[in-house]
């Protein structure tokens, strides 16, 4: 049964060749946290060292003969056999349980797990460049950007100014079309545009809202501005019923716009544009202006989307207030020869930290910025390192997924 269920999902396109690991899952052990990232730990151990327990989303406990697994970080949400659990559930063999990217199979004395990348609707980003003519002089804007997302992932847009993001942002939603490829699964949006579009939110920096419409009004209409045609007046209202639950708005439904805290107004922005449940959804520098306490607030409900299989990609000028919450950064630089917006890096956090030498994403920023800005210049060194580096190992191998390695579970729990 497991096996059928897991070529079907391969013939779909849904899951990577991968390696699968086993956990031995011993009574004695009585609780064992597993999670998307982190590694297993006992319960006991845990005890022992609570700082250095991470953050964990689900927990196994061993009672009365039986397995039970309980969801403790309901935000991110825990699925077994596709169905997402409220509290505790009792497993039962061959059931399967799925936090994020990572899938288990509960076999009554082991624990079957891998994590399994989503083929069907990664982001595939192959730019050649992207120029404008201004007094019939080319000018390129950005050039050579070659990476793949997978749905799940959080990844961080960093670069100093004049490095392309808006420019590589504008490329992948098709706003501003590149000489490019830009493919989610299988499908160009550039020439599925109409049918793709959908797909893909976009939250600017400032907040386009009517300040005199109330909260519901305003998800209202953008439920019937972006929804496909097909759906319901009933299937609208409950969609925004489940936005409002979604971001922490439900008491806020009946006041107006102007009357939002700036932290309220953020929210029901990202609202508006996630109301047709995009794949990709993109956000400029959504926690501009929030304190630190909102920023994180915002920055979790982000981590949230993502969690359900979506792509998030997010510009912020703060990011090592909410660096954690990241999977993925991008990193672009502008070149100091022809003055072109370049891929740096991408890859995960911890291998950004480790390619740039430095702990911080500020510290990275700085070595990119030119002496002018304050920064030390560096752009042109780096870029041609991750350049040299995607030579010898291809982009594929070159874009780090820290999910593979920080979602195996430790055997010697």
């Amino acid at each position: 049964m497991e096996k059928e269920k897991m070529e079907q999902e391969q013939q779909k396109g849904m899951t990577s060749p991968t390696e699968w690991r086993y956990l031995d899952l011993k009574p004695e052990n009585g609780e064992i946290f597993i999670s998307r990232f982190e590694e297993a730990r006992g319960g006991e151990e845990a005890e022992d060292d609570p700082g250095e327990m991470p953050l964990h989303y689900a927990a196994l406990h061993f009672g009365g003969g039986v397995w039970e697994i309980e969801d403790t970080s309901t935000k991110f949400g825990v699925r077994v056999n596709g169905e997402k659990i409220e509290k505790n559930q009792i497993l039962r063999e061959q059931d399967e349980i799925c936090i994020g990217d990572t899938q288990f199979y509960f076999l009554g004395t082991q624990l079957k797990y891998s994590h399994r990348q989503y083929t069907e609707n990664r982001l595939s980003i192959h730019i050649e460049e992207r120029s404008v003519w201004q007094l019939f002089k080319k000018h390129t804007l950005l050039k050579d950007i070659d990476l793949t997302i997978y749905p799940g992932e959080m990844v961080l847009l960093l670069g100093g100014s004049g490095a392309g993001k808006t420019t590589f942002i504008n490329a992948v939603t098709g706003y501003e079309k590149a000489k490019a490829t830009i493919l989610e699964g299988d499908k160009d949006i550039y020439r599925n545009y109409n049918q793709l579009k959908y797909n893909i939110g976009m939250v600017p920096q400032q907040d386009l809202l009517r300040m005199d419409d109330t909260v519901y009004m305003t998800l209202m209409n953008a439920a019937q501005m972006r929804m496909p045609v097909h759906y319901t007046r009933q299937e609208r209202e409950r969609r925004v019923q489940e936005l409002l639950a979604m971001f922490g708005l439900e008491r806020e439904a009946e006041e107006l716009v102007s009357k939002l805290s700036g932290g309220q107004r953020k929210r029901l922005s990202i609202a508006v544009e996630f109301v047709a449940s995009p794949d990709l959804f993109i956000l400029d520098e959504p926690d501009s202006g929030l304190d630190g306490v909102m920023a994180r607030e915002l920055m979790e409900y982000l981590r949230q989307i993502a969690d359900d299989r979506k792509i998030v990609m997010v510009i912020t000028h703060t990011p090592d207030r909410v660096i954690d919450l990241f999977d993925k950064v991008i990193v672009l630089a502008k070149s100091t020869g022809d003055h072109v917006g370049h891929l740096a890096f991408y890859g995960g956090v911890e291998e950004a930290r480790s390619f740039f030498g430095k702990d911080s994403m500020e510290e990275i920023l700085l070595l990119m910025n030119s002496k002018e800005e304050g920064g030390q210049g560096l752009a042109d060194a780096y870029i041609e390192k991750f350049r040299q580096l995607t030579k010898s190992q291809g982009p594929a191998e070159a874009s780090v997924d820290p999910k593979r390695e920080e979602s195996q579970i430790e055997e010697d729990v």
